[in-house]
């Protein structure tokens, strides 16, 4: 079943990955000059070994769509930030646009698990 909280927070990181302009967007760090960051950076780590707790519960909501199946692990975050894997570049070829599509499909499985319910 839906859960309202879940369909909540997907679009609370739609919302706020969206916004961010691509300029702000970078691939390969945490953070570059200028004030650009991968979607982690975004969230505010700094490094993979500390995840924070917004970090951790995106992982969570995209691992289901880019590596069904496993644990989540914000290693995800980062590959489909990078586009390392071609299957990533599937959902775009820019950072941002592939950190958008993912949380459209996320929303969009969430929309369908309830429908055949």
């Amino acid at each position: 079943m839906k859960s309202p909280r879940l369909v909540h927070r997907i679009k609370h990181y739609l919302e706020l990955f969206s916004a961010i302009p691509k300029e702000r967007w970078c691939t390969g760090n945490f953070t570059q000059p200028g004030e650009r960051f991968c979607a982690l950076g975004h969230l505010g780590m700094t490094t993979l070994s500390l995840p924070n707790s917004e970090a951790l519960e995106f992982s969570e909501l995209i691992t289901d769509v880019i590596a069904p199946g496993r644990k989540s692990d914000p290693s995800y975050v980062t590959r489909l930030n990078d586009g390392r894997h071609s299957q990533d570049l599937l959902f775009g070829s820019e950072p941002k646009n592939r950190i958008c599509n993912v949380l459209r499909k996320r929303l969009e499985m969430e929309t369908q698990q309830t429908e055949t319910l």
